[in-house]
């Protein structure tokens, strides 16, 4: 088994420069889909795949997307299921398995967070061949409309990050705050902890996103008094040492569940928390949106370089 040895943030000129093994990307209905790779090079990139969601699939901006990885990269989308890790780990073994690799890029601004986390457990359980490097890449973007309400359908694991369920000690939710209110509610009517705490994206989020996400979470703040701590969004390397401070004072022991609901650097910082702490779980609420929304890039990139190294 390998173990998450660094997280780092690192700029885009950084990963511009670096070359690849692999390059995943995905395609589906927002514009930042593509933004991404639209600054790399395919030269970069030895080989590369493209999943591509089966919803949605000739709504907003899907049709761009795919016809941009198809001229750009020479990649048609490979449809796979929201959840289907499976599959993931299947092109993993076709595009990599036992082959010499260094390095890896991910480009996970449209990307379920199943399919990236089913390449970090990929590489924690599979991987054989020594140290290695994966890249992620996140376009924070800004949305014209609000996004549709989220029906949810079922609260479970993140694979990989299913925590200590023998634990029989109080129980400690963290909760990621969005602009889904009702989830983060339901969430905590299903974990029913007997600690909550907080936490939302502050420097470097869209103007006004702090205020909205308080308002959206205004009943939950209230009731369970937890006025929310304030992460950087893009710093992926700082919220999970932030994150790693507030569960500090809670011992093996404690039950102890993170939710994110917010953007998705924040959500990659939860994953890998839950990753290096086996303690700890990483809940995602599932669900259904009755339309599409897009989220236009701003033009920024966010890296993050976590490190694999063996255990043994």
């Amino acid at each position: 088994m390998n173990e998450i040895f660094e997280v780092n943030d690192c700029d885009i000129q950084s990963i511009q420069a670096s070359e690849y093994d692999l390059a995943i990307f995905a395609s589906g209905h927002e514009t930042r889909a593509r933004f991404a790779s639209s600054v790399l090079s395919p030269d970069r990139a030895r080989r590369t795949v493209v999943f591509g969601f089966e919803s949605f699939r000739a709504d907003g901006s899907r049709v761009e997307n795919d016809c941009h990885f198809l001229e750009r990269w020479g990649q048609e989308p490979k449809i796979i299921g929201t959840r289907a890790d499976q599959s993931v780990y299947e092109t993993l073994e076709e595009l990599i398995g036992d082959r010499p690799a260094t390095r890896i890029l991910i480009d996970y601004s449209s990307m379920s967070r199943f399919w990236y986390a089913a390449v970090l457990n990929w590489l924690r359980f599979r991987w054989k061949r020594g140290s290695i490097e994966i890249d992620l890449l996140y376009a924070p973007s800004r949305y014209n409309a609000p996004i549709p309400r989220l029906e949810v359908d079922q609260i479970l694991s993140i694979p990989g990050c299913e925590g200590n369920t023998a634990s029989s000690g109080p129980s400690v939710a963290l909760i990621g705050l969005g602009f889904d209110g009702l989830s983060a509610l339901c969430v905590l009517d299903d974990l029913e902890p007997d600690i909550v705490k907080s936490f939302l994206a502050g420097g470097g989020a869209e103007a006004g996103y702090l205020e909205q996400a308080k308002e959206e979470n205004r009943e939950l703040i209230s009731h369970y008094s937890c006025e929310p701590l304030v992460f950087p969004i893009a710093s992926v390397q700082a919220t999970v040492r932030l994150l790693s401070e507030v569960i500090a004072p809670f011992t093996p022991g404690f039950s102890i569940s993170i939710t994110p609901l917010g953007p998705k650097p924040h959500v990659l910082a939860s994953i890998l928390l839950a990753m290096k702490f086996p303690h700890v779980a990483c809940i995602h609420v599932a669900g259904r949106r009755q339309s599409v929304w897009d989220a236009v890039p701003d033009g920024r990139l966010i890296g993050t370089r976590v490190a694999f190294r063996s255990r043994g």
